[in-house]
């Protein structure tokens, strides 16, 4: 068992991970080299002390997470900042597993901890992005559309395998397939300017199977649309006669940014109507 042991320790303390291991009641009875390193704590004051790395803003949940694990015997995992012997706080993911006796009772914790700086900091900038489009996204005067495509996409890589090349043929040559690719659309969301535009009671009106504001008219700016997404290309602009939900028809110039890692578009529509009397009159 001492030879066990030295072996256990020699491996946990040449690995670059943070190794440790706890009794069955979560008395700290190891931590490898990497983590007193890191730490800056000895070996004797790890075992009383260790909690003290924690964040303040950390240990309630960290403290809650392992007492829930060690009262139900589960599985231990929780994300924590740690502070370095520099004084510095670094985001960390740390986990446990109870082992067991041939009797089923917990002899020992086995636990890692291992540096998520890295990705905790993206995720928050994520998180910083998404927050900044959401409020451009409500609070723009311009009506503002997220859609899916994934559908269209679908058939169009069907279309492509049956050995379709000239889209734009193909779209004007079968207006029956238009009007599928038109029903595969979904809109996901719509920001209030699009819901006065379109005169709707709220943005659910608008959210689903793409509502029915095409008419006749404006049909063939869809196969234009339709083109550019076989084409590959990544922005589409066009303008065109739609109908709002209460029946008022208006001119609308509109530019479409696609995705190909979501298959998701981002449609910005003006109102032209006034402009667009203009020009006839003129």
């Amino acid at each position: 068992m001492r030879h066990s042991e030295a072996r256990f320790r020699s491996m946990a303390n040449a690995t670059p991970a943070m190794i440790w291991t706890a009794d069955p009641g979560g008395r700290i009875t190891f931590h490898n080299r990497r983590w007193l390193e890191y730490t800056g704590l000895s070996a004797e004051e790890n075992v009383v002390d260790w909690p003290r790395v924690l964040h303040p803003d950390d240990v309630e949940r960290c403290t809650r997470a392992w007492a829930h694990a060690l009262e139900h015997g589960t599985e231990y995992e929780v994300e924590v900042r740690n502070r370095s012997r520099h004084g510095d706080y670094r985001w960390f993911l740390t986990r446990a597993t109870p082992v067991r006796d041939a009797q089923g009772r917990i002899v020992e914790w086995y636990g890692s901890t291992t540096e998520i700086h890295d990705r905790k900091q993206a995720e928050e900038a994520l998180r910083a992005s998404e927050l900044r489009f959401r409020s451009i996204f409500e609070t723009a005067a311009v009506s503002i559309w997220e859609e899916d495509f994934s559908g269209v996409h679908a058939a169009i890589h069907e279309l492509r395998a049956q050995g379709v090349t000239d889209f734009r043929r193909y779209f004007t040559a079968h207006p029956e397939s238009v009007e599928r690719m038109m029903a595969l659309v979904r809109v996901l969301d719509v920001n209030d300017a699009t819901v006065k535009m379109f005169q709707a009671t709220d943005r659910y009106e608008l959210v689903g199977p793409l509502p029915r504001v095409f008419g006749a008219e404006s049909v063939h700016v869809f196969v234009d649309e339709l083109t550019a997404i076989a084409e590959g290309r990544g922005y589409f602009e066009g303008e065109a006669p739609l109908t709002t939900l209460r029946g008022n028809r208006i001119q609308v110039y509109f530019s479409v940014v696609f995705s190909d890692a979501t298959h998701r578009a981002l449609v910005s529509v003006f109102d032209i109507t006034i402009a667009s009397v203009w020009r006839k009159s003129c």
